[in-house]
């Protein structure tokens, strides 16, 4: 299993990344873009470990949330790939203070190579593209703004297959008090 702890977005959301998707894959038909029903927050990234020690601290985290669960999101940007081309492309925005410190929590899982902490940071972003067969960076307008609000953590396995990745919930937590 290919595990990792993310943040699903509620169905309205999804709705308007959808609209978004749509509109921009015709203007730019060489990104490999995202199933919009699939995409979340990722919180760790963790590859091929057992799921018992992730479920674990994912109910402790989700438990010692406190505050405002409401995110927007009204940014875009991209993240550069190896041949310094822009190779993610992704949402953004306003975020909770407790998205961070979560995914500092979890920073602490190691990976399947044995790594904690967070490398580069974390930068907390939906991606709705990559490069795909592009051969030059593309431009994104900036999505809404679009409000909504978390309401738990996931662990999903990801299995990757030539038409893109598919997830699979193992397990979730509710956010307190949502």
């Amino acid at each position: 299993m290919r595990l990792f702890l993310a943040l699903p977005l509620p169905p309205e959301t999804t709705r308007c990344l959808a609209s978004y998707i749509e509109d921009n894959r015709r203007t730019n038909p060489l990104l490999r873009w995202s199933d919009p029903s699939q995409v979340h927050l990722t919180l760790r990234f963790l590859g091929e470990v057992d799921p018992g020690k992730p479920l674990e601290e994912m109910r402790i985290v989700a438990g010692d949330i406190a505050g405002d669960p409401s995110f927007r999101i009204a940014t875009c940007g991209t993240f550069p790939g190896g041949s310094r081309l822009q190779s993610v492309y992704w949402l953004g925005g306003d975020f909770p203070a407790w998205v961070h410190a979560a995914a500092g929590r979890l920073a602490a899982l190691p990976d399947d190579r044995g790594r904690t902490g967070l490398r580069g940071g974390f930068v907390p972003h939906l991606t709705v593209a990559r490069r795909g067969a592009s051969t030059r960076t593309a431009r994104l307008p900036a999505p809404g703004p679009w409000e909504g609000r978390f309401d738990e953590i996931v662990l999903f396995d990801s299995t990757l297959t030539p038409s893109g990745p598919v997830y699979r919930r193992i397990g979730s937590a509710a956010l307190p008090g949502i």
